[in-house]
């Protein structure tokens, strides 16, 4: 029987298998002399199978310390919000991926172009979309870990004084500095979510009017643009 997964990697980074399955591949390279874990994902379409697959990944990120990516085909959605058909996702696969992305705090990056990547080709109300290829990743170097870098650095620039003039000084430092961090890093997330929202739900509107191919790239793009919005307003929160 041919293998389901092919792994191709320069020799340059010394790739490693650490584990393989019939649903998934993990190795680890070296980049710039750090070890990085990669694991290439074609997840069983049976979601019992997949609970195999989500204890296996979540074993071998705890195992092995570094950061992580995780991409491939992983047969479920996250929720109604990533399918499109006659029919609603079930709940209890969903449910399942999300806890294990949860408890393996992985990160759902965000992607360009059709936000389904999947379809039955079916045409009319048999037609059936699903969002099945993600990439995940897990990183220590993610907003929380950054902007204790930025407080860090604030705190150990040179103040000369009194001690209460010292520590009334970084503080008023460290007010400034995190505004234009928030800033530059998130923007306006509440905003940036509800105006994403708002778009998303015109746009739906006008294709329920006026059904054409034209909104309906345009729905996918909306929801792409609400979905990047949610994912930074997740990590501010984190």
């Amino acid at each position: 029987m041919l293998p389901n997964l092919w792994g191709l990697c320069s020799h340059d980074h010394s790739p490693t298998v650490l584990h393989n399955s019939s649903q998934h591949m993990n190795i680890s390279v070296s980049i710039a002399d750090k070890s990085c874990y990669i694991s290439a994902v074609y997840a069983h379409t049976n979601y019992v199978q997949g609970r195999n697959l989500w204890y296996d990944l979540n074993a071998q990120i705890i195992a092995n310390d570094g950061p992580w990516t995780c991409i491939g085909d992983f047969n479920v959605v996250l929720g109604a919000n990533e399918a499109r058909g006659p029919r609603v996702p079930h709940a209890l696969p969903s449910t399942e991926f999300k806890t294990f992305t949860d408890c393996s705090k992985l990160i759902h990056l965000a992607t360009r172009g059709s936000l389904f990547t999947w379809s039955n080709r079916r045409s009319g109300v048999a037609l059936t979309e699903k969002r099945l290829d993600k990439s995940l990743c897990f990183t220590k170097c993610g907003p929380s870990m950054r902007i204790v870098k930025v407080v860090e650095n604030i705190w150990n620039r040179p103040c000369y004084g009194c001690p209460m003039y010292i520590l009334t000084q970084k503080l008023k430092n460290r007010k400034k500095e995190l505004k234009l961090w928030n800033k530059n890093v998130f923007g306006n997330i509440h905003l940036n979510v509800k105006t994403a929202m708002a778009e998303l739900e015109l746009i739906q509107n006008s294709k329920t009017i006026m059904p054409s191919q034209d909104w309906r790239d345009q729905e996918n793009l909306a929801q792409n643009k609400l979905m990047i919005a949610l994912d930074v307003e997740e990590s501010f929160w984190k």
